[in-house]
């Protein structure tokens, strides 16, 4: 399978496309298939963004790739790194 690397907000679209189908009773194979990645990408991603809402789950993916430009400016506040 050819790696892709899956914006936050698609990776948000698949999860919910997959539960859609999950719970009309398609199994995870199918599923997985389908949305043309991994079981074990499925099983991460539901770790990592499952549960979440979508709003806050975008905005704690761009604190996380914008790490690096919020850090420096807190260490100025005395906040450790």
């Amino acid at each position: 399978m050819k790696q892709r690397h899956h914006t936050p907000e698609q990776v948000i679209r698949k999860l919910a496309e997959g539960d859609r189908l999950l719970n009309e009773g398609k199994d995870l194979a199918e599923v997985c298939r389908h949305l043309e990645i991994a079981e074990s990408t499925w099983h991460r991603w539901e770790n990592r963004f499952g549960g979440t809402s979508d709003k806050w789950l975008i905005g704690f993916w761009w604190g996380e790739l914008h790490r690096t430009t919020i850090e420096p400016s807190t260490r100025q506040f005395g906040f450790p790194a």
